[in-house]
């Protein structure tokens, strides 16, 4: 077992199946498994979080509740797993009309999953207990791709994939929607939050580079040229890691120098399971604590508490289908 001391506080995690996931350490979808990479081991030796899945492509985690989340490609499903216990297994959040869901983020704020899907051509909301399912966007929306989200400040932010490439910036309610990079894009897979200096970052599939904007879509910096092609993005503090489909392995690059190194080559994470698709730094410091409007009685919403980047900083919202009555907080009942 691994202590590992953060914010003056020992936390003790344990996975499923015998394995020990410490904070600052490395979960990404392996087709077939997940799997967790243990970066405080000079070997960076992998371990199996999950395994026996379909298709895990996107992932995230809510750090407080002990939960990964995942899409699956195979299946058509977002999944989840309890971890601290042995006997937990996968349990579906959403079975149904799900087609090809490329992108997940997780609110650990107000406890929701957002996922974008290039089939459906939507992006949707969840709480983590699969109630209260919301499609958000549907409309000029063409292949929507990575999912971000700063719940502190109430942002979304997305890729597509479609004819004309862009990166997309709403409030987490679906209000205040706004184009922030339309240039130099074909691929964009992988998107990174720095909330720290308020940035984004992104990889280019195609195009092969790593580049950055802040939050309104201004500054751009060209990071890193001539990577390999890479799907999924994660930082923390000065270190970008990505996934590589060219290598079949995970790479590393620290944005101060632009220097990047082959973190974890193919052999170590048994890459006949398939290509490394999305990742993520399990550390609590990702996910900081927060008290939203949402937080008391659910903000008075009768459903779906959303968080909002303007005052109040949040909105009651309805499942897909049902009206929200005059007061704002109330759905109609279903027939």
């Amino acid at each position: 077992m691994f202590f590992s001391i953060f914010l003056k506080l020992v936390i003790f995690y344990c996975l499923p199946w015998n394995n020990n996931i410490d904070a600052s350490n490395i979960i990404f979808a392996n087709t077939k498994q997940i799997s967790e990479v243990h970066l405080d081991s000079t070997r960076l030796d992998t371990s199996v979080v999950v395994d026996n899945l379909g298709d895990a492509t996107a992932l995230d985690f809510s750090f407080k509740e002990q939960l990964i989340f995942w899409s699956d490609l195979a299946t058509k499903k977002i999944q989840g797993v309890r971890l601290g216990n042995k006997s937990s297994k996968p349990f579906d959040i959403i079975n149904t009309g799900v087609s090809s869901p490329d992108g997940l983020a997780c609110d650990w704020i107000t406890k929701k999953i957002y996922w974008s899907d290039a089939d459906t051509k939507r992006i949707e909301v969840v709480q983590f207990d699969g109630k209260n399912r919301k499609v958000l966007f549907w409309k000029d929306i063409d292949s929507p791709r990575a999912l971000a989200l700063v719940p502190q400040e109430g942002l979304l932010f997305w890729t597509d994939w479609g004819d004309k490439a862009k990166i997309e910036r709403s409030s987490m309610d679906g209000k205040h929607r706004r184009i922030l990079v339309n240039e130099e894009l074909r691929w964009p897979n992988g998107l990174a939050v720095d909330f720290a200096a308020r940035r984004i970052y992104w990889t280019d599939g195609k195009l092969k580079y790593i580049s950055s904007v802040d939050y309104n879509g201004g500054n751009k910096k060209m990071f890193q040229t001539n990577i390999a092609q890479a799907f999924g993005l994660t930082l923390e503090k000065d270190l970008l890691y990505l996934t590589d489909w060219t290598n079949m392995g995970i790479s590393s690059c620290n944005k101060v120098s632009e220097k990047c190194k082959m973190l974890i080559p193919s052999n170590k994470h048994q890459a006949n399971y398939g290509y490394p698709s999305g990742i993520k730094v399990y550390s609590p410091l990702l996910q900081p604590e927060y008290v939203s409007n949402c937080s008391v009685n659910n903000g008075g919403c009768s459903h779906l508490c959303l968080l909002s980047s303007d005052p109040p900083y949040y909105s009651c919202a309805c499942p897909t289908g049902v009206l929200l009555k005059y007061n704002k907080k109330t759905c109609a009942k279903l027939l």
